[in-house]
């Protein structure tokens, strides 16, 4: 299904569909989570994430909003999710292992959460910097071949 091919009529339809399907399994399984029937997906995992898909795909669509996530910090979290994904490992292991000696940021989800946002977004900013400083593909020098780009 292409979302952009479907009227508008077509996409409200399919999301309130979605939307009443969830909501017959959310309380056929008792309010479970839908973790529970991810693996292998199953129709109350997969009518919550259609649902939650075309929601996303309807407001994301307005102006306005589109205009609030149209930013620089929201462009630098999107074009370095990848090293934000790897460099919160490190602190994630670092509160587990010295969790102890920093039960202020590991007793609570907020402040766990706010703690290794914030430290992988620090370290993946200097390294972004640094990336720019150091890395100019206009001078990479061949180190096995004799000739030499610059």
């Amino acid at each position: 299904m292409r979302l952009k091919l479907l009227s508008k009529k077509e996409l409200y339809t399919w999301t309130i569909a979605f939307l009443m399907m969830f909501l017959f399994f959310r309380w056929h399984y008792h309010f479970n989570s839908t973790q529970h029937y991810k693996y292998p997906p199953q129709l109350y995992y997969i009518s919550y994430g259609m649902f939650v898909s075309l929601f996303l795909y309807i407001v994301l669509n307005i102006t306005r909003i589109q205009s609030l996530f149209n930013n620089k910090f929201i462009m630098f979290i999107a074009q370095n999710s990848i090293w934000l994904y790897f460099w919160h490992i490190i602190f994630i292991y670092l509160l587990k292992f010295f969790g102890d000696e920093f039960s202020m940021f590991n007793n609570n989800f907020v402040t766990r959460f706010a703690f290794i946002f914030v430290c992988a977004l620090v370290v993946t900013y200097v390294h972004d910097l640094l990336k720019k400083k150091l890395y100019h593909p206009s001078q990479r020098v061949r180190v096995l071949g004799k000739t030499s780009v610059k």
